[in-house]
């Protein structure tokens, strides 16, 4: 049930909003230890600049506004507790995040920080999500 929550959820996101995720899990891929929701990501702009044919500035607003909206939506799934009760649970997407104020800086900055759930789900979440290389990481 879960995981046709997880398909639903995903196949409504644009493909900025994915890219989000994919740089996500690519951070995954590449930390020595397993990420947790308390690890900065930073979301690499120019390398979505390149793949999207855009200029740096463009790539940033997008980024910007797609981080917002995964930021604001909330969804809920039903899952057993211990004493096999049935729960609501209600999460986002992304727990906490930060950016340059100033798009024209030479180099703005977009750092999220996953959601514990997003980061539980990445597996599953990544069968929806494009390739996404990201050369830097904190």
């Amino acid at each position: 049930m879960l995981l046709g929550m997880i398909r639903n959820a995903t196949s409504e996101l644009t493909e900025d909003e994915k890219s989000i995720f994919a740089m996500v899990h690519a951070v995954s891929q590449r930390k020595m230890t397993h990420l947790r929701a308390e690890h900065e990501i930073d979301l690499d702009i120019h390398e979505f600049s390149k793949r999207r044919g855009i200029t740096k500035k463009e790539a940033f607003k997008r980024l910007v506004k797609a981080v917002e909206i995964l930021f604001d939506r909330s969804f809920s799934f039903t899952e057993l507790t211990e004493n096999n009760h049935e729960a609501v649970c209600m999460t986002r997407w992304i727990g906490q995040y930060a950016h340059s104020i100033d798009a024209n800086l030479e180099n703005p900055t977009i750092t999220i920080h996953a959601s514990p759930f997003l980061i539980e789900h990445l597996d599953h979440i990544s069968q929806y999500l494009e390739s996404f290389i990201v050369k830097d990481v904190n």
